[in-house]
Parts: structure tokens; C-alpha cells; sequence
């Protein structure tokens, strides 16, 4: 889910312009692409079932992490996808691990919230009442996310509207 969500232009990046010039609504555009993110995170959910061999208290972590994730994750990783300007070139032949054109700093310093920010949601409520309210609390700001959605993604596509111009011209330097 990182790594799809804060490259999303940049997958598109070869027809970005074609794709914005459609009769496409920016918002279905980045409900698909959260969409999905959040398919990513059920997926990587029912393949972590296996973790129930070491316990309950171990699922339960991962159920609040992935709800987290499904919930608040996935549109934080989308924001930070609207500061990426790099594109990916898909069509070119090349070994697995030589396109790191697109890594730079921007996309490592929104890599630090969507790490840190569940481990402080849990954090604090564990050290000052406990782990289940901790766990809770993560669970809730996922659901909390889900509640705020269209809010949430009203002022992302605000973002993308305004960086579009910029994104289309990155993406078209040869």
C-alpha cells in the first residue's frame, strides 16, 4: 500500500495528460486508486490469518493495524501521492532494481508519518491506561477515517486540483 499510494500519478505518468483531459472526474479518479489501497489492505489481512498461530493478543494487533490502514492509512498514503512528480516508466526494459529515479526525499518524509502515527496512536493510551484501550483507539482511527471519508478526500483532490498542472509538466519532461 506505501509503495502504490505515494506513486500514483507517477503510474499513470505516461498518459497522465491524456487522462486528465477525459471526462473523468478527479474524485472517481482517487476513489479507485484508494479503493484499491484498501483491497490491499483486506488481501494482506486474511494472508496474515496464519499469525493466529501465536496468539490472539497477535491478530488483534494486526486486525487495529489493518483497520488503521483501510481506514486512515490508505489516505495518507494517497496525499502523499500528490507530491510525487517523477514518473515511472513502465514500458522500459530494465532489471528489477535499477529505477530509483523516483525515490527522493519528499516521498521518505511522508513515509514517516504513515509509520509513526499508528505507533503514537497505540502508544500513548497503552502507557497511560492500557494495552486494549491502545489497540482501540488504533482500531478507531481507522474507523474514523471510513467515517470522515468523503470530507478526507474532498481536501485531497483539493490537493491534486492544484498540484495537476505541475504533475502533467514533470511528467512530460523528456
Amino acid at each position: 500500500m506505501l509503495t502504490f499510494g505515494q506513486l500514483v500519478p507517477a503510474w499513470d505518468s505516461e498518459y497522465y495528460s491524456f487522462l486528465m483531459c477525459q471526462n473523468i472526474p478527479y474524485k472517481t479518479y482517487l476513489k479507485s486508486k484508494v479503493y484499491l489501497m484498501m483491497c490491499s489492505v483486506v488481501v494482506s489481512l486474511i494472508l496474515s490469518l496464519p499469525y493466529l498461530y501465536f496468539g490472539k493478543k497477535v491478530m488483534i494487533i494486526l486486525l487495529a493495524s489493518g483497520l488503521f490502514n483501510f481506514g486512515l492509512g490508505s489516505y495518507i498514503t494517497l496525499f502523499s501521492g500528490a507530491y510525487n512528480g517523477t514518473p515511472l516508466k513502465l514500458n522500459v526494459k530494465a532489471k528489477a532494481f535499477e529505477n530509483t529515479q523516483n525515490y527522493n526525499l519528499t516521498q521518505f518524509l511522508f513515509t514517516l508519518p504513515k509509520i509513526v502515527l499508528p505507533v503514537v496512536i497505540f502508544i500513548i493510551p497503552n502507557k497511560f491506561f492500557g494495552f486494549n484501550e491502545g489497540i482501540a483507539c488504533l482500531g478507531f482511527s481507522g474507523l474514523l477515517g471510513l467515517i470522515c471519508n468523503s470530507p478526507i478526500l474532498n481536501l485531497i483532490e483539493k490537493v491534486y486540483q492544484k498540484r495537476k498542472h505541475q504533475t502533467i509538466a514533470s511528467f512530460n519532461k523528456k
